[in-house]
């Protein structure tokens, strides 16, 4: 049934995402093409100055079209007039959560990734290929030859963190939706103030996990001055992941909770 709910999800939100991405790259191509001709330099350099105004604009819309959608779909599919219909399906409430969890994060990583191939068009070249090669390798060395730390592991576990901070993040708004919704009135602003609740019980609960004498301890004796990223890699990195992830498990059981014991449609 996860599945069908994951179809579901894409259709309704495909459409509009799909329209944005193409117009991002096509953008992207007539950028390069007036780049190409140096039509920038030109007098009719207004009509290239418009496009490249277009192309930030979409970026820019891109994103918060994500954000938007995200928000509406959770609220209105599950706790506005369709919710009557989407809880009368024989599905999981955990169902419901997870589903709206794996198409924003889709969508998210899918506007990241056109962005990217977008700016690839407009930049790529032998000259940019050759400088972003010797980035990576004095980043390289940066990390084996002055802090003795491990570049892949350290990669890795900036992926895994941010998979798990987005992740984490759309659990923490779904939490808020859910606990503003338990209002009777005023609910979009209730929402607003559990998010901000939340945001700074996640602070507090950090700063004091990150306080512990024990940290301190390891960092004096095990650790130098010179070896940050040692320290980042090996022990703040792994906490802070542990961390996103008791809080992602916690939004979860939260928004679940209010779904199967006090969901409120009226």
């Amino acid at each position: 049934m996860l599945r069908k709910l994951l179809n579901y999800e894409f259709k309704a939100t495909g459409r509009i995402f799909l329209l944005f991405f193409i117009a991002m790259v096509a953008l992207a191509g007539i950028n390069r093409l007036f780049m190409e001709f140096n039509l920038f330099e030109q007098r009719l350099a207004i009509i290239p100055g418009i496009t490249v105004g277009l192309y930030v604009m979409m970026i820019f819309a891109t994103f918060v079209l994500t954000f938007v959608v995200m928000i509406q779909r959770f609220y209105k599919n599950l706790l506005g007039d369709e919710g009557y219909l989407m809880f009368t399906l024989p599905v999981k409430p955990g169902a419901h959560i997870i589903s709206k969890m794996l198409v924003s994060f889709a969508w998210l990583v899918a506007s990241v990734a056109v962005t990217v191939l977008s700016i690839l068009i407009l930049s790529i070249n032998t000259k940019s290929m050759e400088v972003l090669g010797r980035l990576l390798e004095e980043i390289g060395l940066l990390f084996t030859g002055n802090y003795g730390s491990n570049p892949l592991l350290f990669t890795l576990e900036i992926i895994i963190g941010g998979i798990v901070c987005i992740f984490t993040s759309i659990l923490m708004v779904y939490a808020a939706i859910a606990i503003g919704h338990l209002c009777h009135s005023h609910r979009v602003l209730a929402a607003f103030g559990a998010y901000l609740g939340l945001m700074v019980v996640i602070q507090v609960i950090s700063a004091l996990v990150m306080s512990i004498p024990f940290f301190d301890m390891i960092a004096e004796q095990v650790f130098t001055q010179e070896s940050t990223f040692q320290w980042t890699t090996w022990i703040l990195l792994p906490i802070q992941i542990g961390l996103d992830v008791l809080f992602g498990v916690g939004y979860y059981l939260v928004t679940k909770y209010i779904f199967t014991k006090r969901l409120n449609l009226e």
